[in-house]
C-alpha cells in the first residue's frame, strides 16, 4: 500500500495539481492566506520532486520525508507571506486605554 503512496506522492504533477488548487481555492474562499501559503509550499515541492527525478538532488525516499519536507516548506512560506502581506502601518486604537 506504501508503495501506492510514495508512487503518487513522487509525481510532481500531483503536485503542481494540488498548488493550482489550492491558490484557487484561497482566492475563491479567502482564508486568510493559509491556503496560498500551502498552495505555494506545493508548487515550490512540485519543483523539488522535479530535481529528483532528474537526479539533481536525492532528498525524498518515502512518504515520511515528503510530509516533514513538505510541512517545513509551509512553514517558511507562511512566515514569508506574514513577512510581505502584514500590515505595517501603525493604527493607534482610539479605544486603547
Amino acid at each position: 500500500m506504501f508503495e501506492t503512496v510514495n508512487y503518487w506522492l513522487l509525481l510532481p504533477e500531483v503536485w503542481l495539481i494540488a498548488g493550482i488548487v489550492l491558490i484557487v481555492a484561497e482566492l475563491l474562499l479567502g482564508s486568510g492566506y493559509f491556503l496560498l501559503a500551502l498552495g505555494v509550499a506545493a508548487l515550490i515541492f512540485s519543483g523539488l520532486v522535479r530535481l529528483q527525478e532528474k537526479g539533481l538532488i536525492s532528498l525524498l525516499d518515502d512518504w515520511m520525508d515528503i510530509a516533514v519536507v513538505y510541512g517545513l516548506l509551509t512553514l517558511v512560506s507562511i512566515f514569508i507571506l506574514k513577512f510581505f502581506v502584514q500590515d505595517k502601518t501603525k493604527n493607534e486604537d482610539i479605544n486603547k486605554y
